[in-house]
Protein backbone atom coordinates (compact mmCIF):
# COMPACT_ATOMS: atom_id res chain seq x y z
CA UNK A 1 0.00 0.00 0.00
CA UNK A 2 1.49 3.34 -1.02
CA UNK A 3 2.19 5.88 1.69
CA UNK A 4 -0.68 8.28 1.04
CA UNK A 5 -3.18 5.40 1.14
CA UNK A 6 -1.57 4.15 4.34
CA UNK A 7 -1.99 7.57 5.97
CA UNK A 8 -5.63 7.81 4.92
CA UNK A 9 -6.32 4.30 6.27
CA UNK A 10 -4.69 5.14 9.61
CA UNK A 11 -6.73 8.32 9.97
CA UNK A 12 -9.92 6.55 8.90
CA UNK A 13 -9.46 3.87 11.57
CA UNK A 14 -8.81 6.56 14.16
CA UNK A 15 -12.00 8.38 13.19
CA UNK A 16 -14.05 5.18 13.30
CA UNK A 17 -13.12 4.29 16.87
CA UNK A 18 -13.95 7.70 18.34
CA UNK A 19 -17.45 7.75 19.79
CA UNK A 20 -18.26 11.26 21.06
CA UNK A 21 -20.21 11.48 24.29
CA UNK A 22 -23.28 13.65 24.77
CA UNK A 23 -21.17 16.76 25.19
CA UNK A 24 -19.59 16.03 21.83
CA UNK A 25 -16.52 17.97 20.84
CA UNK A 26 -15.68 19.25 24.33
CA UNK A 27 -15.37 15.66 25.56
CA UNK A 28 -13.05 14.82 22.70
CA UNK A 29 -10.86 17.82 23.48
CA UNK A 30 -10.63 16.82 27.13
CA UNK A 31 -9.74 13.25 26.18
CA UNK A 32 -6.99 14.44 23.83
CA UNK A 33 -5.53 16.75 26.46
CA UNK A 34 -5.48 13.94 29.06
CA UNK A 35 -3.66 11.66 26.65
CA UNK A 36 -1.08 14.30 25.89
CA UNK A 37 -0.49 15.08 29.58
CA UNK A 38 0.11 11.38 30.20
CA UNK A 39 2.43 11.27 27.19
CA UNK A 40 4.45 14.21 28.53
CA UNK A 41 4.76 12.57 31.98
CA UNK A 42 5.88 9.30 30.40
CA UNK A 43 8.44 11.13 28.26
CA UNK A 44 9.93 12.91 31.27
CA UNK A 45 10.24 9.61 33.17
CA UNK A 46 11.97 7.94 30.26
CA UNK A 47 14.44 10.74 29.88
CA UNK A 48 15.29 10.66 33.58
CA UNK A 49 15.74 6.89 33.68
CA UNK A 50 17.36 6.10 30.35
CA UNK A 51 20.74 6.75 28.89
CA UNK A 52 21.37 9.13 26.04
CA UNK A 53 21.90 6.17 23.72
CA UNK A 54 18.51 4.64 24.56
CA UNK A 55 16.75 7.91 23.89
CA UNK A 56 18.53 8.25 20.55
CA UNK A 57 17.42 4.75 19.55
CA UNK A 58 13.81 5.53 20.56
CA UNK A 59 13.78 8.72 18.49
CA UNK A 60 15.18 6.83 15.52
CA UNK A 61 12.45 4.17 15.79
CA UNK A 62 9.69 6.80 16.02
CA UNK A 63 11.08 8.59 12.98
CA UNK A 64 11.04 5.39 10.95
CA UNK A 65 7.50 4.52 12.11
CA UNK A 66 5.88 7.74 10.90
CA UNK A 67 4.85 7.42 7.24
CA UNK A 68 6.04 9.96 4.76
CA UNK A 69 3.41 12.54 3.82
CA UNK A 70 3.12 13.32 0.14
CA UNK A 71 2.18 16.48 -1.64
CA UNK A 72 -1.14 14.87 -2.60
CA UNK A 73 -2.11 14.42 1.02
CA UNK A 74 -1.44 17.94 2.20
CA UNK A 75 -2.47 20.14 -0.68
CA UNK A 76 -5.37 21.61 1.22
CA UNK A 77 -7.04 24.00 -1.17
CA UNK A 78 -5.48 23.75 -4.61
CA UNK A 79 -7.23 24.16 -7.94
CA UNK A 80 -10.30 21.90 -7.42
CA UNK A 81 -11.30 23.77 -4.25
CA UNK A 82 -11.46 27.18 -5.83
CA UNK A 83 -14.86 28.41 -6.89
CA UNK A 84 -15.48 28.64 -10.65
CA UNK A 85 -13.63 31.61 -12.05
CA UNK A 86 -11.33 32.06 -9.04
CA UNK A 87 -7.59 31.61 -9.01
CA UNK A 88 -6.53 28.40 -7.25
CA UNK A 89 -4.41 28.72 -4.12
CA UNK A 90 -2.18 26.28 -2.25
CA UNK A 91 -1.21 26.56 1.42
CA UNK A 92 1.99 24.51 1.07
CA UNK A 93 3.65 21.65 -0.76
CA UNK A 94 5.71 19.02 1.03
CA UNK A 95 7.71 15.87 0.44
CA UNK A 96 10.57 14.48 2.44
CA UNK A 97 11.99 17.99 2.52
CA UNK A 98 10.34 20.20 -0.05
CA UNK A 99 11.01 23.70 -1.28
CA UNK A 100 7.83 25.74 -1.56
CA UNK A 101 8.15 27.84 -4.67
CA UNK A 102 6.29 31.06 -5.26
CA UNK A 103 3.08 30.44 -7.22
CA UNK A 104 0.46 32.76 -8.58
CA UNK A 105 -2.13 33.74 -5.96
CA UNK A 106 -5.35 35.69 -5.77
CA UNK A 107 -4.55 39.44 -5.62
CA UNK A 108 -3.95 40.44 -2.03
CA UNK A 109 -3.23 36.88 -0.95
CA UNK A 110 -0.19 34.65 -0.65
CA UNK A 111 -0.01 31.21 -2.16
CA UNK A 112 -1.77 29.80 0.89
CA UNK A 113 -4.88 31.88 0.26
CA UNK A 114 -4.16 34.43 2.97
CA UNK A 115 -3.33 38.13 3.09
CA UNK A 116 0.05 38.93 1.62
CA UNK A 117 2.67 39.43 4.37
CA UNK A 118 5.52 41.87 4.21
CA UNK A 119 8.80 41.05 2.44
CA UNK A 120 10.15 37.72 3.61
CA UNK A 121 12.28 34.80 2.55
CA UNK A 122 11.18 32.93 -0.55
CA UNK A 123 11.26 30.08 -1.19
CA UNK A 124 10.59 28.33 2.13
CA UNK A 125 11.90 24.90 3.09
CA UNK A 126 9.44 22.63 4.87
CA UNK A 127 10.41 19.31 6.49
CA UNK A 128 7.97 16.42 6.37
CA UNK A 129 6.88 15.00 9.77
CA UNK A 130 8.95 11.87 9.28
CA UNK A 131 12.11 13.91 8.89
CA UNK A 132 11.71 16.00 11.99
CA UNK A 133 10.02 13.85 14.65
CA UNK A 134 6.74 12.30 15.69
CA UNK A 135 3.43 13.69 14.42
CA UNK A 136 1.36 15.37 17.16
CA UNK A 137 -1.62 13.07 17.71
CA UNK A 138 -3.73 15.80 19.27
CA UNK A 139 -3.55 17.89 16.13
CA UNK A 140 -4.57 14.96 13.95
CA UNK A 141 -7.56 14.22 16.17
CA UNK A 142 -8.54 17.88 16.26
CA UNK A 143 -8.36 18.15 12.50
CA UNK A 144 -10.69 15.24 11.90
CA UNK A 145 -13.10 15.45 14.81
CA UNK A 146 -13.89 19.13 14.33
CA UNK A 147 -14.70 18.73 10.64
CA UNK A 148 -12.15 21.05 9.06
CA UNK A 149 -12.79 22.20 5.50
CA UNK A 150 -9.90 24.70 5.16
CA UNK A 151 -7.34 23.21 5.20
CA UNK A 152 -9.13 20.00 4.30
CA UNK A 153 -6.99 17.26 5.84
CA UNK A 154 -5.27 16.50 9.12
CA UNK A 155 -1.95 16.31 7.30
CA UNK A 156 -2.52 19.81 5.94
CA UNK A 157 -3.23 21.11 9.44
CA UNK A 158 -0.03 19.50 10.71
CA UNK A 159 2.13 21.05 8.04
CA UNK A 160 0.49 24.46 8.33
CA UNK A 161 1.28 24.47 12.05
CA UNK A 162 4.85 23.41 11.28
CA UNK A 163 5.27 26.31 8.87
CA UNK A 164 3.91 28.78 11.41
CA UNK A 165 6.21 27.36 14.07
CA UNK A 166 9.09 28.00 11.68
CA UNK A 167 8.06 31.65 11.36
CA UNK A 168 6.24 31.49 8.03
CA UNK A 169 2.64 32.47 7.14
CA UNK A 170 1.88 34.04 10.55
CA UNK A 171 -1.61 35.05 9.42
CA UNK A 172 -2.83 31.51 10.27
CA UNK A 173 -2.91 32.53 13.96
CA UNK A 174 -5.47 35.28 13.23
CA UNK A 175 -9.02 33.83 12.90
CA UNK A 176 -10.32 36.81 10.92
CA UNK A 177 -7.50 36.56 8.39
CA UNK A 178 -7.99 32.81 8.06
CA UNK A 179 -11.70 33.36 7.36
CA UNK A 180 -10.87 36.05 4.77
CA UNK A 181 -8.38 33.69 3.15
CA UNK A 182 -11.01 30.95 2.94
CA UNK A 183 -13.56 33.26 1.34
CA UNK A 184 -11.01 34.49 -1.21
CA UNK A 185 -10.12 30.91 -2.05
CA UNK A 186 -13.81 30.21 -2.70
CA UNK A 187 -14.10 33.24 -4.99
CA UNK A 188 -15.82 35.64 -2.55
CA UNK A 189 -14.17 39.03 -2.15
CA UNK A 190 -14.72 41.16 0.93
CA UNK A 191 -13.88 44.81 1.43
CA UNK A 192 -11.94 46.04 4.43
CA UNK A 193 -15.15 47.31 6.03
CA UNK A 194 -17.07 44.08 5.42
CA UNK A 195 -14.31 41.50 6.01
CA UNK A 196 -14.91 38.76 8.61
CA UNK A 197 -15.33 40.11 12.13
CA UNK A 198 -16.01 38.37 15.44
CA UNK A 199 -19.45 38.98 16.96
CA UNK A 200 -18.36 38.18 20.50
CA UNK A 201 -18.98 34.43 20.39
CA UNK A 202 -15.92 32.25 19.95
CA UNK A 203 -15.59 30.97 16.40
CA UNK A 204 -18.39 33.03 14.83
CA UNK A 205 -17.26 35.52 12.19
CA UNK A 206 -19.64 37.73 10.25
CA UNK A 207 -18.85 39.04 6.74
CA UNK A 208 -20.41 40.61 3.64
CA UNK A 209 -19.18 39.75 0.13
CA UNK A 210 -20.66 41.24 -3.01
CA UNK A 211 -23.68 42.49 -1.09
CA UNK A 212 -24.51 39.10 0.44
CA UNK A 213 -23.90 38.44 4.13
CA UNK A 214 -22.74 35.25 5.69
CA UNK A 215 -20.87 33.46 8.45
CA UNK A 216 -17.60 31.61 8.74
CA UNK A 217 -17.07 29.24 11.68
CA UNK A 218 -13.45 28.84 12.78
CA UNK A 219 -11.71 26.86 15.51
CA UNK A 220 -8.22 26.75 16.97
CA UNK A 221 -6.10 23.64 16.61
CA UNK A 222 -5.85 21.64 19.83
CA UNK A 223 -2.39 22.22 21.35
CA UNK A 224 -1.56 24.44 18.40
CA UNK A 225 -1.72 28.11 17.48
CA UNK A 226 -3.32 28.14 14.04
CA UNK A 227 -7.00 28.48 13.20
CA UNK A 228 -8.93 26.53 10.59
CA UNK A 229 -12.40 26.81 9.03
CA UNK A 230 -15.09 24.37 10.21
CA UNK A 231 -17.85 25.57 7.88
CA UNK A 232 -19.67 28.52 6.37
CA UNK A 233 -23.22 29.72 5.87
CA UNK A 234 -24.86 32.30 3.65
CA UNK A 235 -27.77 34.54 4.57
CA UNK A 236 -29.37 33.48 1.29
CA UNK A 237 -29.34 29.77 2.14
CA UNK A 238 -31.50 29.68 5.26
CA UNK A 239 -32.07 25.93 5.39
CA UNK A 240 -29.96 22.99 4.22
CA UNK A 241 -30.52 19.27 4.70
CA UNK A 242 -28.31 16.55 3.23
CA UNK A 243 -29.23 12.87 3.66
CA UNK A 244 -27.14 9.89 2.59
CA UNK A 245 -29.19 7.36 0.66
CA UNK A 246 -26.81 4.55 -0.24
CA UNK A 247 -24.28 5.96 -2.68
CA UNK A 248 -26.37 9.07 -3.37
CA UNK A 249 -27.17 12.27 -1.50
CA UNK A 250 -30.61 13.86 -1.23
CA UNK A 251 -30.19 17.62 -0.77
CA UNK A 252 -32.96 20.05 0.24
CA UNK A 253 -32.19 23.78 0.02
CA UNK A 254 -34.29 26.79 0.98
CA UNK A 255 -33.10 30.17 -0.27
CA UNK A 256 -34.37 33.70 0.35
CA UNK A 257 -33.95 34.95 -3.23
CA UNK A 258 -34.78 33.55 -6.68
CA UNK A 259 -32.01 32.09 -8.82
CA UNK A 260 -30.34 28.69 -8.82
CA UNK A 261 -28.34 26.52 -6.45
CA UNK A 262 -25.28 24.55 -7.51
CA UNK A 263 -24.39 21.65 -5.20
CA UNK A 264 -21.20 19.63 -5.36
CA UNK A 265 -19.19 17.37 -3.07
CA UNK A 266 -15.65 16.14 -2.70
CA UNK A 267 -13.57 13.88 -0.52
CA UNK A 268 -11.16 16.00 1.54
CA UNK A 269 -7.95 16.46 -0.42
CA UNK A 270 -9.40 15.32 -3.75
CA UNK A 271 -11.16 16.85 -6.76
CA UNK A 272 -14.77 17.98 -6.81
CA UNK A 273 -17.36 15.48 -8.00
CA UNK A 274 -19.85 16.45 -10.75
CA UNK A 275 -22.31 19.12 -9.57
CA UNK A 276 -26.11 19.26 -9.64
CA UNK A 277 -28.05 22.45 -10.40
CA UNK A 278 -31.62 23.39 -9.54
CA UNK A 279 -33.63 26.57 -10.01
CA UNK A 280 -34.99 28.00 -6.77
CA UNK A 281 -37.91 30.23 -5.83
CA UNK A 282 -37.62 32.51 -2.82
CA UNK A 283 -38.64 30.77 0.43
CA UNK A 284 -39.51 27.52 -1.36
CA UNK A 285 -37.59 24.29 -0.81
CA UNK A 286 -35.65 22.93 -3.78
CA UNK A 287 -34.57 19.28 -3.88
CA UNK A 288 -31.60 17.76 -5.69
CA UNK A 289 -29.94 14.35 -5.89
CA UNK A 290 -26.28 13.72 -6.61
CA UNK A 291 -23.63 11.07 -6.13
CA UNK A 292 -22.11 10.73 -2.65
CA UNK A 293 -20.10 7.65 -1.65
CA UNK A 294 -21.61 6.10 1.48
CA UNK A 295 -18.39 5.26 3.32
CA UNK A 296 -16.37 8.45 3.03
CA UNK A 297 -16.17 11.92 4.53
CA UNK A 298 -17.43 14.60 2.19
CA UNK A 299 -17.24 18.37 1.93
CA UNK A 300 -20.65 19.59 0.73
CA UNK A 301 -20.70 22.95 -1.06
CA UNK A 302 -23.89 24.83 -1.94
CA UNK A 303 -23.66 28.00 -4.02
CA UNK A 304 -26.68 30.24 -4.49
CA UNK A 305 -26.41 32.23 -7.71
CA UNK A 306 -29.14 34.83 -7.56
CA UNK A 307 -31.03 36.32 -10.47
CA UNK A 308 -29.56 39.63 -9.30
CA UNK A 309 -26.01 38.36 -9.94
CA UNK A 310 -25.13 38.01 -6.26
CA UNK A 311 -23.62 34.83 -4.86
CA UNK A 312 -23.99 33.11 -1.50
CA UNK A 313 -21.96 30.17 -0.23
CA UNK A 314 -22.62 27.49 2.37
CA UNK A 315 -20.10 24.73 2.97
CA UNK A 316 -20.18 21.94 5.55
CA UNK A 317 -18.45 18.63 6.21
CA UNK A 318 -20.42 15.37 6.25
CA UNK A 319 -18.48 13.08 8.57
CA UNK A 320 -17.56 9.44 8.13
CA UNK A 321 -20.68 7.39 8.86
CA UNK A 322 -22.79 10.54 9.31
CA UNK A 323 -26.20 10.03 7.71
CA UNK A 324 -27.66 13.55 7.96
CA UNK A 325 -26.22 17.05 7.73
CA UNK A 326 -28.59 19.96 8.32
CA UNK A 327 -28.98 23.46 9.61
CA UNK A 328 -31.80 25.99 9.61
CA UNK A 329 -31.56 29.72 10.11
CA UNK A 330 -34.38 32.09 11.01
CA UNK A 331 -36.86 32.69 8.18
CA UNK A 332 -40.54 33.21 7.48
CA UNK A 333 -41.20 29.49 7.85
CA UNK A 334 -39.67 29.24 11.35
CA UNK A 335 -41.92 27.93 14.14
CA UNK A 336 -42.68 29.87 17.33
CA UNK A 337 -42.92 27.97 20.61
CA UNK A 338 -43.12 28.79 24.32
CA UNK A 339 -39.31 28.97 24.61
CA UNK A 340 -38.02 29.22 21.06
CA UNK A 341 -38.39 30.70 17.60
CA UNK A 342 -36.77 28.58 14.92
CA UNK A 343 -33.11 28.02 15.92
CA UNK A 344 -33.14 30.60 18.73
CA UNK A 345 -34.03 29.60 22.29
CA UNK A 346 -34.62 31.54 25.47
CA UNK A 347 -31.44 31.72 27.55
CA UNK A 348 -29.08 32.04 24.60
CA UNK A 349 -26.61 34.90 24.74
CA UNK A 350 -27.29 37.58 22.13
CA UNK A 351 -24.18 36.57 20.13
CA UNK A 352 -25.34 32.92 20.24
CA UNK A 353 -28.77 33.99 19.03
CA UNK A 354 -27.24 36.11 16.28
CA UNK A 355 -25.18 33.19 15.06
CA UNK A 356 -28.09 30.76 15.26
CA UNK A 357 -30.29 33.10 13.21
CA UNK A 358 -27.77 32.93 10.37
CA UNK A 359 -28.91 36.24 8.88
CA UNK A 360 -28.07 39.92 9.15
CA UNK A 361 -29.34 41.52 12.37
CA UNK A 362 -29.72 44.89 14.06
CA UNK A 363 -29.24 45.62 17.77
CA UNK A 364 -31.14 48.25 19.72
CA UNK A 365 -29.58 48.97 23.10
CA UNK A 366 -31.51 51.01 25.63
CA UNK A 367 -32.67 51.07 29.22
CA UNK A 368 -33.34 48.54 30.52
CA UNK A 369 -33.57 46.28 27.43
CA UNK A 370 -31.40 45.23 24.55
CA UNK A 371 -33.23 43.98 21.48
CA UNK A 372 -31.83 41.85 18.63
CA UNK A 373 -33.89 41.75 15.41
CA UNK A 374 -33.50 40.58 11.80
CA UNK A 375 -32.26 43.34 9.51
CA UNK A 376 -34.80 42.19 6.93
CA UNK A 377 -37.13 39.23 7.04
CA UNK A 378 -38.89 37.90 9.01
CA UNK A 379 -40.34 41.25 9.94
CA UNK A 380 -41.78 42.07 13.36
CA UNK A 381 -39.52 39.66 15.27
CA UNK A 382 -37.28 40.62 18.19
CA UNK A 383 -35.23 38.79 20.80
CA UNK A 384 -35.17 40.88 23.96
CA UNK A 385 -32.77 40.85 26.89
CA UNK A 386 -34.55 42.36 29.90
CA UNK A 387 -32.24 41.31 32.76
CA UNK A 388 -29.15 43.21 31.67
CA UNK A 389 -27.13 40.02 31.10
CA UNK A 390 -27.33 40.06 27.29
CA UNK A 391 -29.35 36.85 27.18
CA UNK A 392 -32.63 36.24 25.37
CA UNK A 393 -35.38 36.61 27.99
CA UNK A 394 -38.40 37.29 25.76
CA UNK A 395 -39.27 36.62 22.12
CA UNK A 396 -41.73 39.08 20.59
CA UNK A 397 -43.65 38.81 17.32
CA UNK A 398 -45.68 41.75 16.01
CA UNK A 399 -46.21 40.87 12.32
CA UNK A 400 -47.83 37.92 10.52
CA UNK A 401 -44.48 36.42 9.46
CA UNK A 402 -43.97 33.44 11.80
CA UNK A 403 -46.52 31.11 13.39
CA UNK A 404 -46.85 28.58 16.18
CA UNK A 405 -46.95 24.84 15.44
CA UNK A 406 -50.74 25.12 15.67
CA UNK A 407 -50.77 27.80 12.95
CA UNK A 408 -51.46 30.79 15.22
CA UNK A 409 -49.84 34.12 14.46
CA UNK A 410 -50.45 37.83 14.40
CA UNK A 411 -53.84 38.33 12.72
CA UNK A 412 -55.38 35.10 14.03
CA UNK A 413 -58.81 35.43 15.64
CA UNK A 414 -59.64 34.76 19.28
CA UNK A 415 -61.78 31.81 18.15
CA UNK A 416 -58.80 30.32 16.28
CA UNK A 417 -56.57 30.66 19.34
CA UNK A 418 -59.18 29.01 21.57
CA UNK A 419 -59.54 26.13 19.12
CA UNK A 420 -55.77 25.64 18.83
CA UNK A 421 -55.17 25.77 22.58
CA UNK A 422 -58.16 24.33 24.48
CA UNK A 423 -58.28 25.48 28.08
CA UNK A 424 -56.16 28.57 27.40
CA UNK A 425 -56.39 31.18 30.15
CA UNK A 426 -58.43 34.18 29.11
CA UNK A 427 -58.05 37.74 30.34
CA UNK A 428 -60.28 39.49 27.83
CA UNK A 429 -62.48 42.54 28.18
CA UNK A 430 -64.60 43.81 25.27
CA UNK A 431 -62.39 42.11 22.66
CA UNK A 432 -59.10 43.27 24.15
CA UNK A 433 -56.71 41.71 26.65
CA UNK A 434 -54.59 38.58 26.74
CA UNK A 435 -54.82 34.85 26.14
CA UNK A 436 -52.14 32.94 28.06
CA UNK A 437 -50.96 29.47 27.01
CA UNK A 438 -48.92 27.52 29.60
CA UNK A 439 -47.85 24.08 28.30
CA UNK A 440 -48.80 21.07 30.42
CA UNK A 441 -45.27 19.69 30.35
CA UNK A 442 -42.69 19.28 33.15
CA UNK A 443 -40.05 21.17 31.13
CA UNK A 444 -42.02 23.54 28.92
CA UNK A 445 -44.27 24.34 31.88
CA UNK A 446 -41.64 26.85 32.95
CA UNK A 447 -42.58 28.99 29.95
CA UNK A 448 -45.66 30.57 28.48
CA UNK A 449 -46.93 32.22 25.31
CA UNK A 450 -48.95 35.40 25.69
CA UNK A 451 -51.28 36.39 22.85
CA UNK A 452 -52.05 40.10 23.04
CA UNK A 453 -55.58 40.63 21.72
CA UNK A 454 -56.96 43.81 20.17
CA UNK A 455 -60.37 43.95 18.46
CA UNK A 456 -60.67 40.17 18.76
CA UNK A 457 -57.46 39.62 16.78
CA UNK A 458 -53.92 38.66 17.85
CA UNK A 459 -51.85 41.85 17.73
CA UNK A 460 -48.64 40.62 19.38
CA UNK A 461 -47.20 37.37 20.76
CA UNK A 462 -44.71 37.09 23.61
CA UNK A 463 -42.81 33.91 24.52
CA UNK A 464 -40.97 33.88 27.83
CA UNK A 465 -40.72 32.48 31.34
CA UNK A 466 -43.80 31.77 33.40
CA UNK A 467 -45.15 34.98 34.89
CA UNK A 468 -44.49 37.01 31.75
CA UNK A 469 -48.23 37.52 31.28
CA UNK A 470 -48.40 39.52 34.50
CA UNK A 471 -46.03 42.13 33.09
CA UNK A 472 -47.62 45.32 31.78
CA UNK A 473 -44.64 46.32 29.62
CA UNK A 474 -41.62 44.12 28.86
CA UNK A 475 -39.11 46.96 29.06
CA UNK A 476 -40.92 49.27 31.48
Amino acid sequence: MIVDERLRETLRRRAEVVEPAADGWSAIVRRIERRQRRARITTVSLVAGCSVMAVAVAVLMVTIAVPEVTTQDVAATAGPDAAPGSTPTLPFSVGSATTVSAIEAVPGQIAGGGPTPGPGPAPTTVAAPGAGGQVETGMLAAGFQSGTIYPETAAALEMTQAQVDDGHQPWWVDPEMVAASYLGNRGLTTTEADSPRSIGEAGALRYTAGGVGGWVSVARLVNGTIYYVEGSRSDRIVALRVVREGDRLAVDVTATAPGKVVVRTKRPGSDWNPSATQAVVADKQASLTLEGPASTELIVQVRHEGDDGKVGLSEQRLGLGQAVLEYEGLHDGSTLGPSWLGPVSLGMSLPEAQRAMGIATTTDTGEPCTSLAPAGRPAGVAFVSTAGDDRVDVITVSAPTVFTAAGIGVGSTVAEVRHAYPGIEERLTAGDGRLVYAPDDPILGRFEMVFGIQDDLVAVIWSGHAGLSKTDEICA
